[in-house]
């Protein structure tokens, strides 16, 4: 995997993203971000910043991202767009590289500006769109940015409910790496970094968000994108999508409700050891129980129940897995099991 150009501090992004675009000949940017940033003052800033270089600019529409609106935009871009520069979550960035995927854009200049810590979309070739409520997964190298811009005073202002559930997402993935059937000693050892981290300072960062823990969550939140670029992700991840398109859970907390169903799932695998040792647990019993402390000290509900949503749920939930996500789990679906682990785990 190449090292991406990172541009860090409060100069990175007006300063320092325009005159590496410039340095570079860059004519034609294309800027898509989140509506909430492109409306703010920073969005203000941006644009007068890239100046002449700036020719069109995307909103990333609310809701899911669904593969057929996504086509049609792509399909009205205009050509000759030489640089792409995308501003959000980990959501809006996938707007983005989708309107790459769909428009066959490939320019060798691609900036992702994340201002949640969270998804590491800003280190994968990836992005996620739906058809109605199934997950795509749309993959391509050009999708992996090569500049990314690290402005921690994007983060501090967010609510601290925005900052928790981004860095569990974060912290879900390094976990999921740790086991997953396609891991690597390379995204192990990313993933070990970057969850030991998350897993001591996100408490800190979500309660007191200074400068310097947003830069460490900004830099785990990456590692934990290069650590799923390699091993992706298994089991929470293959669940989550339901969670997501039907039920409206941020996808952060999707994953993190459903981990402590996975500490069980997996329990008879070797492969958990590693995530056991890093929850500092000596069995997956104790490490589902200090998870669900974990997230009731961030705030963070731990069962569907606490969300209003019904056991009966879990029928048609079974019939949403991701088989593409699941594929990497250490233990093959079971999805009888997998039903007894659920209601046992998320409706209490």
């Amino acid at each position: 995997m190449t090292e991406p150009r990172i541009l860090l501090g409060e100069e990175a992004l007006l300063q320092q993203l325009p005159a590496l675009l410039h340095s570079r000949g860059k004519q034609r940017v294309l800027l898509a971000g989140g509506p909430h940033f492109l409306q703010s003052g920073a969005g203000g800033a941006l644009r007068a910043a890239l100046g002449p270089l700036l020719a069109i600019e995307r909103s990333a529409p609310t809701g899911l991202l669904q593969a057929s609106s996504l086509k049609t935009e792509a399909q009205q871009l205009s050509k000759g767009i030489d640089a792409v520069v995308a501003v959000g979550g980990g959501r809006s960035i996938d707007y983005a590289k989708a309107l790459m995927y769909y428009a066959s854009l490939a320019p060798d200049f691609f900036a992702a500006v994340p201002t949640t810590a969270g998804s590491g979309s800003d280190a994968t070739s990836f992005a996620v769109v739906y058809e109605g409520v199934e997950k795509l997964s749309l993959a391509h190298p050009a999708l992996l940015p090569n500049v990314v811009v690290w402005d921690e005073t994007l983060l501090t202002g967010l609510p601290q409910r925005q900052r928790a559930i981004s860095g569990l997402d974060a912290l879900v993935q390094c976990l999921e790496s740790l086991w997953s059937l396609r891991g690597t000693p390379a995204s192990r050892a990313l993933a070990w970094e970057a969850g030991s981290w998350l897993w001591k300072q996100l408490p800190y960062f979500v309660e007191t968000p200074t400068s310097e823990r947003a830069i460490g969550a900004l830099y785990a939140a990456h590692y934990s994108g290069r650590a799923i670029n390699i091993s992706r992700t298994t089991g929470p991840h293959a669940l989550s999508y339901y969670l997501t398109a039907v039920h409206n859970i941020d996808h952060g907390h999707a994953v993190a409700l459903l981990l402590p169903v996975f500490l069980r799932y997996n329990a008879a695998s070797d492969a958990i050891d590693a995530v056991l040792e890093l929850l500092g647990a000596a069995d997956a019993e104790s490490a589902v129980q200090g998870w669900q402390r974990y997230l009731h000290e961030l705030g963070v509900e731990s069962s569907l129940s606490a969300l209003g949503i019904v056991p009966s749920a879990v029928g048609d939930w079974l019939n949403h897995v991701n088989g593409e996500r699941f594929a990497n789990n250490p233990v093959p679906l079971d999805a009888v099991r997998l039903g007894r682990l659920l209601h046992q785990t998320l409706f209490v």
